[in-house]
């Protein structure tokens, strides 16, 4: 089971004097959980966060509702291809 505490997630995602314009989910659990994306939103409805949950549900790309104060989007990313990019230039002269 999923436990996030909201001191935590306040802390860590939304501790700016102003509300986030957008939020983005990407890579292992953030690209392929809608519970984790589900449950972290819900944490963040006093920001104006509204899921789509049925869009949530499909992976996105937007995920937010569309009276949501914050956009909201799953974007694929390709972890092993960044890997070896970043590898390579370390290497190249």
């Amino acid at each position: 089971m999923l436990h996030i505490r909201d001191d935590e997630v306040r802390r860590r995602l939304c501790g700016r004097s102003r509300r986030p314009r957008r939020l983005v989910f990407t890579t292992g659990i953030g690209e392929h959980s809608a519970p984790v994306r589900a449950a972290l939103c819900n944490k963040m409805a006093w920001l104006g966060v509204k899921l789509d949950e049925q869009a949530n549900a499909s992976g996105g790309p937007r995920i937010s509702a569309s009276d949501s104060a914050v956009s909201v989007r799953v974007i694929p990313t390709d972890e092993e291809l960044m890997i070896a990019q970043h590898t390579l230039a370390l290497v190249r002269p």
